[in-house]
């Protein structure tokens, strides 16, 4: 059987932001084809219905759903995938194809609109004794407290170097270690989508330092005219979130595909 989709190989992939323009992931789609990351799969390339982006773990797909093309993209997807749709249909789509393969992952958008820049100057500071805030540079990057800090620029901008070109970020310094970063999850065009970590330490816990590291990332964001996307996978993130000024929490869902007998080890990664 031939396969009813095929890659969009040619370099031109403006197209495709207007397709995904109303799905959660638009800021990360649009990055990605900016810097032509990833990749986008059509059902021609004459006059595309129906499109299949996908970037590392992270896949969205946009269109008329009711095209053969469609049911073949869900039919075929690959397990521990994330998924994000761009509307009802699409939706019910996955949940008729796969069934008691499906797993559903509850998350939270925040609005960014009353983001203020008195308030996030307020939350830089002070810092512990000890502790220092500085823009996140090459040797930055080199002196993580913990290597899963920064697992998202491997996976999304492939090299350090890449990440210092393509993203930016600000961290909390403890000596010569970074305990905490908020940065730019993806390469990014107007918009960013927001990392904030910190290392998993009593001594770094409640002390502001994720709070401090996040107000200052918003602040050069907004000063730069971009747009900082918080999309939280918890309620911790959500209360963040709320603490540097997003507001109206709006909860929605990614789906995963999954064997019945693996969805306690993809809980248990989650978690």
């Amino acid at each position: 059987m031939t396969s009813p989709i095929i890659e969009w190989a040619n370099p031109d992939r403006t197209w495709a932001k207007a397709l995904f323009n109303s799905l959660k992931m638009s800021a990360i789609i649009s990055g990605s084809i900016d810097h032509q990351r990833g990749t986008i799969y059509v059902d021609s390339l004459d006059d595309p219905k129906v499109a299949w982006w996908s970037f590392s773990v992270l896949n969205a797909v946009a269109g008329d759903s009711k095209l053969d093309a469609a049911r073949y993209i869900i039919e075929q997807f690959p397990y521990i995938r994330v998924l994000n749709v761009a509307n009802e249909d699409w939706e019910n789509l996955v949940r008729s194809l796969w069934r008691e393969e499906l797993y559903t992952m509850p998350r939270t958008r925040l609005s960014e609109e009353t983001l203020d820049i008195k308030h996030l100057r307020k939350l830089k500071e002070p810092l512990p004794e000890g502790f220092m805030l500085q823009k996140v540079d090459r040797e930055s990057l080199d002196n993580l407290a913990d290597e899963a800090m920064g697992y998202h620029i491997l996976q999304f901008f492939g090299t350090p170097d890449d990440f210092i070109e393509n993203g930016f970020g600000f961290c909390i310094k403890h000596g010569e270690k970074v305990v905490s970063m908020a940065s730019t999850y993806t390469p990014y065009s107007n918009a960013i989508e927001i990392e904030i970590d910190t290392f998993d330490s009593p001594e770094y816990r409640r002390k502001g330092l994720a709070t401090a590291a996040g107000a200052a990332l918003l602040e050069y964001a907004l000063d730069n005219g971009l747009t900082p996307n918080w999309d939280a996978q918890t309620q911790i993130s959500v209360k963040l979130a709320q603490k540097l000024g997003y507001t109206n929490p709006e909860p929605y869902e990614v789906f995963i595909r999954v064997k019945p007998e693996h969805k306690e080890k993809l809980l248990a990664a989650l978690a």
